[in-house]
């Protein structure tokens, strides 16, 4: 139980650990010498003198012989175990040194009490996760008050933005938020945080019908692509096929000078990586270019390249099967309201259902136009379940492709550089237009097929990685 006593000279209430017992150390408030009383039947340790904490002595070899150290008399700061001590931390009740801790006003406050609230104002769930494990067991056991409403507040942040990215669909950045908050508020006492599924989709192992070929090839051509003969490049892709376990996807040149890049073809046996002359003309370090094909080879490997597809090919007016988009209810009329109801809380594993509704059910509803039979309603539903499902599929990239390469922080600084660079009267031809929703990011030209978002905002894109990053770093 926490030590609860009055400085004798100011009068303030102070609190310190049991362990802190028959300790001496400075008021926080006024700076006289206190020291904290025993419990009731508690002994003071052995060795140890009234208003003093002896560390046991060590020895050191020198010239072959043992020679016994200087004995450290005194409290010991609970952070760093040395240093001159400041006193006791007014969050957690912790005895601190000058090293560990600050003064603010009349409060002294040790380095991870600070990290908390810095890291809880400043809106950084990251940082609040890190001091609160930087508090240790101990604190946590005891629940000084300050310290618990901090620990509270921090909580409540990570909850938030856990909340935050699932809406935006960054489920693995979430995820991996919510398993590290875990330990933390089981130690504090406090519910199981909410905790979602990551992406787990993954392409089908199979060749292509020959519808999905016919169709793919279709739109390979409508971009104009030339064959990929650069070494380096060719050398990246198989690294990247390999580690993902999938067939090297081939590999083409668009001769646009805008620096992007994408991916089509409806099963990995049939892909096809497209990267412009811009992206390899940029200058971009090597890391990141690796970064850029991690995320279109993840976008392979997870099986968003069949929406890409089929998206690009309703563009063109390429018929397709219904049993290739997923069996699309027909009609417009109530069919389209109730496959908007059945996906409107879209997941990892409703893109069948996102095609059917997009492809089979007619594009112009998702752009906003209302037709025969569909309500306004219906239409603003669609647009909203196509855009969500369309920044997930990006945001599950950007995660499994920092997976792939090893470096999250390379493919942030490729979004950052590639964003900047996008420029609408650079494009050539009109596949750009047709293909717009997949590049990995948004070329500046507007989407053919519907006013819908396409991709998040890259800055949401680099903050949902920062995250993940820092989410699944070693503790």
């Amino acid at each position: 139980m926490p030590i609860q006593f009055s400085c004798p000279k100011c009068g303030g209430r102070l609190t310190a650990p049991d362990s802190a017992a028959g300790v001496t150390a400075p008021c926080p408030r006024c700076g006289a010498s206190v020291t904290a009383p025993l419990q009731a039947g508690q002994p003071l340790p052995a060795g140890q003198a009234r208003g003093s904490a002896v560390s046991a002595p060590h020895h050191t070899e020198s010239a072959g012989r043992a020679v016994q150290a200087p004995t450290r008399t005194g409290p010991v700061c609970h952070i760093c175990g040395g240093g001159t001590i400041a006193g006791v931390c007014s969050c957690c009740s912790r005895i601190v040194c000058r090293e560990c801790a600050t003064r603010e006003r009349k409060d002294l406050v040790c380095s991870p009490c600070r990290t908390l609230r810095d890291g809880t104002t400043g809106s950084n769930p990251v940082a609040a996760l890190r001091a609160i494990e930087a508090l240790g067991p101990d604190v946590a056991r005891h629940r000084p008050q300050r310290a618990t409403r901090e620990v509270k507040k921090a909580h409540d942040l990570v909850e938030m933005t856990i909340r935050s990215l699932v809406a935006e669909g960054a489920l693995d950045a979430a995820s991996a938020l919510a398993l590290r908050a875990q330990s933390a508020r089981g130690l504090w006492g406090l519910p199981p945080a909410y905790v979602p599924s990551p992406s787990r989709r993954s392409a089908p192992n199979r060749p292509p019908t020959r519808e999905e070929f016919d169709i793919t090839a279709q739109v390979v051509s409508s971009f104009l692509p030339v064959p990929a003969t650069h070494p380096g490049l060719t050398a990246m892709v198989g690294e990247l096929a390999s580690r993902a376990s999938i067939p090297t996807p081939r590999l083409w040149i668009l001769r646009d000078e805008v620096p992007n890049a994408c991916a089509v073809g409806f099963v990995p046996e049939e892909a096809h990586l497209m990267v412009t002359a811009g992206l390899l003309n940029s200058g971009i370090p090597e890391r990141q270019l690796f970064a850029v094909l991690s995320h279109e080879v993840a976008h392979i490997t997870l099986g968003h390249t069949a929406e890409n597809t089929a998206l690009h090919a309703k563009a063109l007016d390429i018929q397709m099967s219904a049993a290739l988009t997923g069996g699309a209810v027909a009609g417009a009329g109530g069919g389209l309201g109730a496959t908007v109801a059945s996906v409107s809380a879209l997941s990892d594993d409703d893109c069948v259902g996102l095609l059917g509704l997009v492809v089979g059910l007619g594009i112009a509803a998702v752009g906003g136009a209302v037709g025969a039979g569909i309500s306004a309603q219906g239409a603003a539903a669609a647009k909203a379940t196509l855009t969500r499902g369309l920044h997930h599929m990006e945001f599950a990239a950007d995660a499994r492709g920092a997976e792939l390469s090893g470096d999250p922080q390379a493919l942030a600084d490729a979004l950052a550089y590639l964003d900047r660079s996008q420029d609408a009267g650079r494009w050539s031809g009109r596949a750009v237009g047709h293909a717009a929703h997949a590049f990995i990011v948004a070329p500046g030209v507007a989407w053919s097929l519907a006013d819908a978002s396409t991709h998040p905002p890259c800055s949401r894109r680099i903050a949902a990685l920062a995250l993940l990053r820092m989410a699944r770093e070693a503790r």
